[in-house]
């Protein structure tokens, strides 16, 4: 993870070549296929190699990937199927040019292979969906990663063909059309693409900032990052921040605007929202009509059997439905 994609494209590069070499799979390079009319070659190279490919019409200008690459969708291409945003898909095959095809059956592990054409689509299986039509005919590909006949039927069925498309992009008052595939790596994300969440295993984290980036906002980036990883053993750090950075805690604007919301939380009680007890289930409030403590409204346990009598079925109420336990609110 990283702040900038351009940074983040670096480990992108390194994390490609890495695993195309221990899969012994050949390395390649994806180039779109650009066309603008009156720009000159410096400001194409740059397009090119644009980082960000939000920036680009969600596409690479180069992809480095590999059979066997696990990619993410950046659009949605087909709700229907769940082929949306963020969705998670493995490369299996590539659809090459005949030429391109010769060539690359006689790449060796780890070398790195460029097509001439840019590949009509990618052969890919995508993570929960069962949907290919003629999953028949893939089966001798899938026998090739699976030798189980149940495995290699599943495999099959996920499969699905991800064509190249074209889209037009404004960069720097010009029209490019650029022809491409709209994804990236699974596992390459920025701060902001990486909200929501959980990361279970092992996370590299560049802490880098430009000069723009004051403080607080660097702060902020900083927290959705380490929070997305569950345990610190699985957190390596690039260029980390100072200490005194961290242990500042948030900025000073989010700081009290959380002591606000954990005052409102400790004084909020039922009467102050005028509420009663036996409406507090169908009335749709908060979460915390549910779960305030008796004891921060000066309610002793011994007491509160008789305070708190109400009987979910005397309200109509059938215990699977409680929130909790299914005994009385």
């Amino acid at each position: 993870m990283s702040i900038y994609w351009a940074s983040l494209i670096r480990m992108f590069y390194r994390r490609v070549i890495l695993d195309a070499s221990r899969r012994n799979q050949p390395f390649v390079f994806l180039q779109a296929a650009d066309t603008c009319l009156g720009m000159d070659r410096e400001r194409r190279l740059r397009f090119l190699n644009q980082p960000n490919p939000y920036r680009t019409g969600l596409m690479h200008g180069i992809l480095p990937c590999f059979a066997g690459m696990e990619i993410r969708l950046l659009a949605r291409l087909d709700a229907e199927k769940g082929l949306v945003q963020d969705t998670v898909a493995t490369i299996m095959d590539f659809e090459f040019h005949p030429a391109d095809r010769a060539r690359y059956m006689n790449t060796g592990p780890g070398e790195i292979f460029m097509p001439a054409f840019l590949p009509s689509g990618l052969l890919v299986s995508v993570k929960d969906y069962q949907g290919c039509n003629n999953w028949e005919d893939l089966l001798p590909l899938c026998h090739k990663h699976s030798s189980n006949a149940d495995e290699a039927e599943k495999l099959a069925r996920s499969f699905y063909f991800l064509r190249a498309e074209e889209v037009v992009v404004q960069y720097n008052k010009f029209e490019v059309r650029r022809c491409g595939f709209r994804l990236t790596h699974a596992h390459c994300l920025t701060s902001t693409g990486s909200q929501g969440l959980t990361l279970r295993s092992g996370t590299v984290v560049d802490c880098a900032r430009l000069n723009e980036l004051d403080d607080d906002n660097w702060w902020l980036h900083l927290y959705v990052m380490f929070s997305r990883v569950t345990s610190l053993s699985d957190l390596l750090l690039f260029r980390p921040p100072p200490r005194e950075l961290l242990e500042r805690g948030p900025p000073a604007g989010i700081a009290k605007r959380l002591e606000a919301f954990q005052e409102r939380l400790r004084t909020y009680s039922l009467s102050d929202r005028g509420v009663p007890p036996a409406d507090a289930r169908g009335s749709g409030k908060s979460v915390c009509l549910w779960t305030y403590s008796l004891s921060d409204r000066g309610v002793t346990p011994a007491d509160a059997r008789g305070l708190w009598t109400y009987s979910l079925s005397d309200r109509g109420i059938p215990p699977a439905d409680a929130r909790g336990s299914g005994k009385s609110v």
